[in-house]
């Protein structure tokens, strides 16, 4: 079975669904079976809107692709199952991440089922509380540092180490390998037909980089997002401009999804560290890689 196909295929139609890496084995890096690190990640319902599709204009087909469905609650768990499987074929005795939410969730949960550690590094005041809560309850150990994300992913950078910890964020190629399984999970929903446009969540795109698959079957032709014209869906894709001030209008943006609350997350609070200065949280981010190599 091709991989187009494995990704139409409805779960139980061959059997129990087996996760992103044994049902998309082909297109993946090689990873020895024993050292498969799975949730069941994948497999995710494509559902038809047909409400949306009308209020952007005739003859559109919208789908949406559940990826809430995952074991985390995140498209993220399909790049993690992939990097934290070659991870421990690797024998990395640890997974180090830096994270505002899904990544630390994701990571923390796929290195507790390979039975490895986990130090997820975030910073703090900037992160979604319920995602370190879960990162903590799967046995994380968070760090929060004062900075933004920028300055966490380079303290983790720093703390890693060739063989014995792996880096598990999207700088990691293996999860990008894992997270272009949608793209064949789309097209094969489809019937083996590629959507004339495939919306993404884009954070430091990855998904993009790995959205255009190498199987011509599946080569989209990809928009960040699509700008709306007179209520019509427009060919012409939103430019994005880089900003002097990203973390405060990501604040505001935050305050007004939450009601016009705003507080900063209290770390103490869910059981987590007092922010940390980058040395302090380095000198305790390699406390931690060292009690992982035992």
């Amino acid at each position: 079975m091709s991989a187009a196909e494995r990704g139409a295929r409805a779960v139980g139609a061959d059997g129990p669904w087996r996760g992103v890496v044994r049902e998309f084995r082909e297109i993946l890096p090689e990873i020895p079976d024993e050292a498969v690190v799975t949730l069941l990640e994948g497999g995710t319902p494509l559902v038809p809107a047909p409400g949306l599709a009308s209020r952007l204009g005739t003859g559109i087909r919208l789908f949406i692709k559940i990826e809430g469905q995952n074991p985390t609650g995140s498209f993220k768990d399909r790049g993690m199952t992939v990097a934290v499987s070659r991870a421990k074929a690797r024998g990395a005795k640890a997974v180090l991440c830096a994270s505002t939410g899904n990544t630390s969730a994701s990571a923390a949960a796929y290195a507790a089922r390979a039975g490895i550690r986990c130090v997820v590094v975030i910073p703090d005041g900037q992160v979604a509380l319920g995602k370190v809560a879960q990162a903590m309850i799967y046995g994380a150990r968070v760090l929060a540092i004062q900075g933004n994300f920028d300055r966490a992913l380079e303290l983790v950078r720093a703390m890693s180490d060739e063989g014995s910890v792996a880096v598990v964020n999207s700088i990691n190629p293996d999860r990008i390998e894992g997270q272009k399984t949608v793209a064949y999970e789309v097209a094969g929903a489809l019937g083996g037909r590629a959507p004339d446009a495939h919306a993404l969540p884009v954070g430091n795109a990855g998904n993009r980089t790995r959205g255009d698959a190498e199987d011509p079957l599946v080569r989209q032709r990809h928009v960040r997002a699509r700008a709306f014209a007179g209520g019509r869906m427009s060919n012409r894709a939103v430019r994005i401009r880089p900003t002097a001030q990203p973390d405060r209008i990501a604040r505001e943006a935050a305050k007004k999804i939450e009601g016009g609350g705003g507080g900063r997350p209290n770390l103490a609070e869910a059981g987590g560290k007092n922010p940390a200065g980058l040395d302090d949280a380095f000198e305790v981010g390699k406390s931690e890689i060292a009690a992982a190599r035992g």
